[in-house]
């Protein structure tokens, strides 16, 4: 009888963790199927009274809500305000000592998934810095503008779609306008992929969300 009731027991265990199992890696394969689907461009500029923020958001219909996040250091994000899914644009006020400011999107998915786009900046500091992506999806090298008003050194950060450091690649930008082409690492697969561009005190910085055939 003892061994009866243990066996049961054992079984339960068994599909109680399975079911736990799949119910996660469904739940995974929604986060990655919503990110798939995000087709989305932001934008930051300074202005007269605080900074303007564009967006265009596709699909928008499968999306919930749009939090609009800034970050004082490009690090540590923070919600200021709730945008309708079918909304492209928000002014955000400007603290009288900030320098520079970085914005991101954060999407709610009709099914309950999280995602995020990728960082915007504003700032007096950025009006001659600028980093551009030009390609996208790619297939052997990621080309992208980068304007500075002196000789800079930057890193790209290779990242998965789960955020997972792969390598960094170092460079330098001359003073004026560089188109620079980065040749990926070798182990990356066809999927999606996050690159982080930086400079060294990180006020020059965008992430984007790029897309290897």
């Amino acid at each position: 009888m003892k061994q009866s009731i243990a066996f049961s027991i054992f079984i339960f265990l068994l599909i109680t963790t399975a079911s736990s199992h799949n119910l996660s890696a469904h739940n995974y394969l929604q986060a990655e199927d919503s990110l798939s689907k995000l087709s989305s461009t932001i934008s930051a500029k300074k202005i007269l009274k605080g900074a303007l923020l564009e967006w265009n958001l596709q699909p928008h219909g499968e999306v919930k809500q749009v939090n609009i996040q800034l970050s004082d250091d490009g690090n540590i994000f923070r919600t200021i305000h709730m945008a309708k899914p079918a909304n492209n644009m928000f002014e955000d006020g400007w603290n009288p000592g900030r320098q520079v400011a970085y914005y991101r999107l954060e999407i709610l998915w009709k099914n309950n998934t999280v995602t995020y786009t990728s960082e915007a900046t504003a700032g007096r500091y950025l009006q001659n810095n600028s980093i551009i992506l030009l390609t996208n999806p790619f297939t052997e090298q990621v080309r992208f503008k980068v304007s500075t008003d002196v000789s800079r050194n930057l890193s790209a950060e290779w990242r998965s779609a789960q955020g997972t450091l792969i390598e960094t690649q170092n460079f330098t930008a001359s003073a004026g306008s560089n188109i620079i082409q980065l040749t990926p690492p070798g182990s990356i697969t066809p999927g999606t992929y996050y690159l982080r561009v930086m400079n060294d005190d990180k006020k020059m910085r965008q992430l984007f969300r790029v897309v290897k055939q």
